[in-house]
This record gives structure tokens, C-alpha cells and sequence, in this order.
């Protein structure tokens, strides 16, 4: 199964992939070509027991050769001072291409949720930040048919001590252009933490389908069916930036659950 993506035209309307290095790190990457050193390096055996080890366990060689990994767009730094956390980005405050000037570059690819966003007893973990790093997906993306899909922390990754993503479910529905918002947190440092760019963050599953393939498009657009699925996502955008309720989030649904 397909699933075409292009920029986010409404933000990049006059850019070309080639032109935004920083966008390639959240091209989804096959996990195949990801795999950690320490998994490769293993020797698939038994133990004295005959038992079987990590390289011979058929969750973590699932696990190893299959779905897809986000990766960090930029490095990151983030300071600690006086008790505050800042947060900089390498990412340019503004691109111009073709005589075109694209401001807040940086403000697109990364946000935060503060610990407003999540209630009291929320359980972020001990050694971590109250609140999410979001990242910014520069990309839209439509699938051939609706999917579901798994997202995960890469729990694989050695950095992954320090920054981890929140485990979630959604649905990529085929009539509405999807963002990916990779929401994380972050190990609070003594006085500061490079995020580098190229790291791990989330490793994304597709379950019970046997193939996913992804294709680029310059212009969602340019196919009738992506041109209705924009359609779709303005007018729900547009009705949510004017304060008006949306049921945008149903969207995203699993339809089925625990009966």
C-alpha cells in the first residue's frame, strides 16, 4: 500500500524538498536500515538452559526489521538556568528561495505542551521534564485507504536515556492530509542537553499490513484524491482557528476497542 506525502504547502508554498535540508531527517525511514550496532553485533544463540536470547526472541527481531523511524530535523539545545529550560534550534529563523521569504522557520518544526496541557497526576517519569517537546513534521501525508498505526518510543536508540516519545495509536484516515506531531519527553539535564540531529525519535508500526511504501509528490494537489483530502483538512483548520468546535480529532479514531 502507498502512502503519498509532499511539504506542508501551506507553510512552504514556494520551496522545494531540495531546498529545506533539514526537512529529510522526517522522511519516514525504514527500521531495516536503522538497526542499532548492539542488535547486529549479537549472536543469535541458546543459553545453558536452552533458553532463547535476545537475537533469537521473535518480538525483538519483529521489531528490528519492521515499520518506519522519525529522526530529529535539527540539533537541539536545551538549557537549564535558573530553574527555566530554554530551548534553540539550528533550524534558520527564515529561508528564502526564488526571491521568496519564509519567516519562523524554527516556530514550525518544533513546539511544546506545557504542564497545563496535562492533568496533576500525569506520569511522566522521574528525571524527565512536566511537559512534551513536540516535533513538527514538515510533511503531509495521505494514504491509499485508511491505516492504522502504532507509534513508539526507539526504545533501541542509546539516547533514548534522554528523550523518549509517548506511545500512541492513531488511524491515517485516506480523505484528510496528516501531520505528523511527534510529542516526547525530555530528560531534564544539570546544565544542558544536545539533542543531535539525525537521532532517533519515534518508530512508527503498521499493523496487519503486509507493505507500506511511501512516495513523494511535490503537491498533494496535483492528484484528485489528495486535493480533496486538502480541501477537507482547510476547512476543519479553518474552523478550528476561528474557535469553532471540530470533530477533527474523530478523524484519527481506532474504530474498534474492548467490547
Amino acid at each position: 500500500m502507498k502512502i503519498y506525502y509532499s511539504l506542508d504547502r501551506d507553510f512552504y508554498k514556494n520551496f522545494e524538498r531540495e531546498d529545506l535540508p533539514w526537512c529529510e531527517e522526517m522522511i519516514p525511514e525504514p527500521m531495516l536500515n536503522c538497526v542499532p550496532d548492539w542488535f547486529k553485533n549479537f549472536k543469535g544463540n541458546y543459553d545453558s538452559y536452552n533458553h532463547y536470547n535476545l537475537k533469537t526472541c521473535p518480538s525483538f527481531i519483529n521489531s528490528m526489521k519492521d515499520g518506519f523511524v522519525f529522526k530529529n530535523q535539527a540539533d537541539l539545545l536545551i538549557e537549564v538556568n535558573n530553574n527555566t529550560c530554554n530551548i534553540h534550534t539550528f533550524i534558520p529563523e527564515s529561508v528564502t528561495y526564488k526571491n521568496k521569504l519564509e519567516e519562523k522557520v524554527a516556530n514550525f518544526h518544533f513546539e511544546y505542551h506545557d504542564k497545563a496541557q496535562f492533568p496533576d497526576s500525569f506520569p511522566f517519569e522521574k528525571g524527565f521534564f512536566p511537559f512534551s517537546l513536540k516535533f513538527i513534521s514538515p510533511y503531509v501525508f495521505l494514504p491509499e485507504k485508511n491505516v492504522e498505526v502504532i507509534i513508539n518510543p526507539c526504545w533501541w536508540d542509546s539516547f533514548s536515556f534522554n528523550l523518549k516519545a509517548f506511545h500512541g495509536m492513531l488511524t491515517m484516515p485516506n480523505d484528510y492530509a496528516l501531520k505528523f506531531n511527534i510529542n516526547t519527553m525530555v530528560r531534564i539535564p544539570e546544565e544542558k542537553l544536545i539533542i543531535p540531529k539525525g537521532t532517533p525519535i519515534c518508530h512508527i508500526f503498521f499493523p496487519n499490513i503486509d507493505s507500506i511504501e511511501f512516495e513523494y509528490v511535490q503537491d498533494l494537489s496535483t492528484m484528485e484524491h489528495g486535493r480533496n483530502a486538502l480541501k477537507k483538512t482547510r476547512l476543519v483548520e479553518c474552523d478550528r482557528l476561528s474557535g469553532k468546535r471540530t470533530k477533527k480529532n474523530k478523524f484519527f479514531l481506532v474504530k474498534r476497542g474492548a467490547k
